[in-house]
């Protein structure tokens, strides 16, 4: 979604719900591992690990610059809205916060 990658702000806060309400289950590791390469610039140790080899490194997001963070948190808040757990209610919510004009991607009446 443009919306989330455009504000930043908006995007953490997304994630920081899905935290919350302990849907952070959403966010697929293997999209957000791939993203956070492509932020970094380099690949991070967790990619392509078996879920009990991953040790953590916090350290790889806390080194990068705030915008590189930014981008980071926009991949994840992207990332959960694709999975097919996501549901229509939170959906709704999420469009309404950020108040999204679907006007701008539908027309009505008009066939897709």
């Amino acid at each position: 979604m443009q919306e989330l990658a455009a504000n930043p702000a908006k995007a953490r806060a997304f994630v920081f719900d899905l935290l919350l309400t302990g849907d952070a289950k959403l966010v697929d590791r293997a999209t957000l591992t791939s993203i956070f390469g492509k932020v970094a610039g380099t690949p991070h140790p967790a990619a392509g690990l078996c879920y009990h080899e991953k040790e953590g490194h916090p350290e790889l997001a806390y080194e990068l610059s705030a915008e590189q963070q930014d981008k980071l948190f926009s991949g994840a808040a992207i990332a959960a809205i694709s999975s097919s757990e996501f549901s229509e209610k939170r959906l709704r919510n999420l469009l309404g916060f950020l108040n999204t004009d679907l006007t701008r991607y539908f027309k009505l009446g008009e066939a897709r």
